[in-house]
């Protein structure tokens, strides 16, 4: 089976399926727009990009209709089509891979949605939701990576999608043993997000001042992992707030070595204001750690009565803080939801799963073709 992927190739998410298709003995090929880690790829995973072609959407990235620079590139993908001669196109994320996909009229063409091609794109203007529409309408196949996604299409055009979640490598992402000489009263409150506003670490950072506050008997350290447009703000302000002591911003740290810092928390902590997903929240599980998550409805998917988290329904420092005080002064509650958390994700988010699910529909399409 011959497979290209029309994606962003410095994408985490484009690089593990890509990978793992190659490892159950597909052809893969990339095609996608941007500088990537050759490293992070098979070798025998062939991989065309045009990082000119990128920079001129960047400078376009302030108007409304930036995204038809990417028109430029479908002669380029019709190229790549014909010299791979695949026998399924796949575009990861409707918007931009998607809209180029679809005009080459190569079938049979999936789509991923992925979140915000979804959830913000259509909301743009009339003209944004119509061609996105368009887009999906003429995909031979729309998976989703959540129920909520999947409806939230449906709602918009009353198209069915399948639902593959990105799923977590149980393996790399695993709990492990505390370090032996760590204080009895030493706690490490931590999230992997990238540092943007809808991510809401402002909050995290007031709530953890309270914390602090609430419990001066305690050795309590905030690690925060990502990078993003916000980070000279939120040094800022975890100097304001007098904790640059207690909090470490380790900037970004890739999906291999993640899980060694993951594994340190005791208490992971997302105040989103909305996910399409949430990866880090399912990575974090994986490793048997506890969380306080903000109630919105792809963590309350992704929960399900696991027991493995505490839904806060205020996105206030106040309603944080308390969750995570009481986490704080109930270790055995914490260690039971760590282990519930890890469960969870072994029964309905082991990325062997969702990826024998995905070539099974890969076979099934072909069957039909």
């Amino acid at each position: 089976m011959k497979v290209l992927i029309a994606g962003d190739p410095a994408s985490s998410h484009t690089v593990k399926w890509a990978n793992a298709l190659s490892s159950r003995g597909i052809e893969v090929f990339i095609f996608g727009l941007g500088d990537y880690d050759k490293n992070s790829y098979n070798s025998s995973i062939k991989i065309k990009t045009f990082s000119a072609l990128t920079d001129k959407i960047k400078l376009k990235n302030n108007g409304n209709l930036f995204k038809l620079i990417y028109l430029t590139s479908v002669p380029r993908i019709k190229k790549t089509i014909n010299e791979f001669k695949p026998d399924i196109l796949h575009s990861f994320y409707a918007t931009s891979y998607g809209l180029i996909s679809s005009l080459t009229g190569f079938r049979p063409h999936l789509i991923s949605v992925w979140g915000s091609d979804v959830m913000a794109f259509p909301q743009k203007s009339f003209i944004h939701k119509k061609i996105l529409g368009l887009v999906l309408n003429k995909a031979d196949r729309v998976f989703a990576t959540s129920n909520y996604l999947s409806s939230l299409v449906y709602s918009m055009y009353g198209i069915q999608c399948g639902v593959i979640p990105f799923g977590i490598d149980i393996n790399l992402f695993s709990p492990s043993e505390k370090e032996v000489d760590r204080p009895y009263n030493s706690i490490t409150v931590g999230i992997v997000k990238s540092l943007e506003k809808i991510y809401r670490i402002d909050l995290l950072l007031k709530s953890f001042k309270l914390l602090k506050g609430k419990h001066p008997d305690y050795l309590l350290k905030l690690v925060i992992i990502g990078t993003g447009t916000l980070e000279k703000e939120l040094k800022k302000e975890t100097a304001d707030l007098g904790i640059e002591n207690d909090t470490e911003f380790k900037g970004y740290i890739s999906n291999q070595l993640v899980s060694r810092e993951i594994q340190k928390f005791d208490i992971a902590v997302f105040p989103s204001e909305r996910e399409s997903f949430g990866v880090s929240l399912l990575e974090t599980m994986a490793c048997g750690i506890p969380s306080v998550v903000s109630k919105i409805k792809s963590y309350e998917e992704i929960l399900a009565q696991s027991g493995a988290a505490i839904l806060v329904n205020e996105r206030t420092p106040e309603a944080f803080t308390k969750e995570m005080s009481f986490l704080i002064q109930n270790k055995k509650i914490r260690e039971e939801m760590g282990s519930n958390a890890r469960n969870h994700i072994v029964v309905n988010y082991n990325f062997e799963n969702n990826l024998d699910c995905l070539v099974t529909k890969y076979n099934e399409i072909l069957t039909i073709k």
